[in-house]
């Protein structure tokens, strides 16, 4: 394979407790029921299935128009596209979809039936991206018409 297909593998983490997001500085799995992990600097336990106290988000590889990380989880302003192209804004979120191998973004603005999701790194060619918030402290930001 030529050229480098590698990117930089980076974790945040919603710490439902503390109500807090932090950075993964460290992950340990320890026992296939949890893994240790250090949020900031501070430890932590990540219990799985009905204790789960952490939600993990990987970050994407990419980054917004202001040179932010972008990660699973967040909340994004898709602007008007770059190079002339039609588009209209909108306001959606970040998520991994498993069935195509990709990180995609929620149309939140369209209706609920008819609603468009987009492949990020795709359109990350063709559009600026903002990220606003996130799922867990600014869910608030998303359109209420369609389930997040």
């Amino acid at each position: 394979m030529r050229g480098n297909m590698t990117r930089e593998i980076k974790f945040r983490a919603w710490y439902k407790y503390a109500k807090k997001m932090a950075l993964v500085n460290e992950i340990k799995l320890r026992t296939s029921n949890y893994m240790h992990l250090v949020l900031d600097g501070e430890s932590c336990i990540h219990y799985f299935g009905a204790g789960d106290n952490t939600e993990l988000m990987q970050y994407t590889g990419l980054k917004d128009s202001q040179g932010k990380d972008i990660y699973d989880g967040d909340i994004v302003k898709a602007g008007l596209a770059k190079e002339g192209s039609i588009a209209t804004p909108f306001v959606g979120r970040v998520y991994w979809f498993e069935r195509e191998f990709q990180w995609w973004i929620t149309d939140d603005t369209k209706d609920p039936i008819t609603g468009i999701d987009y492949d990020l790194t795709f359109l990350n060619n063709y559009r600026d991206y903002e990220v606003i918030g996130n799922i867990y402290e600014h869910w608030h930001l998303l359109p209420e018409d369609r389930d997040n």
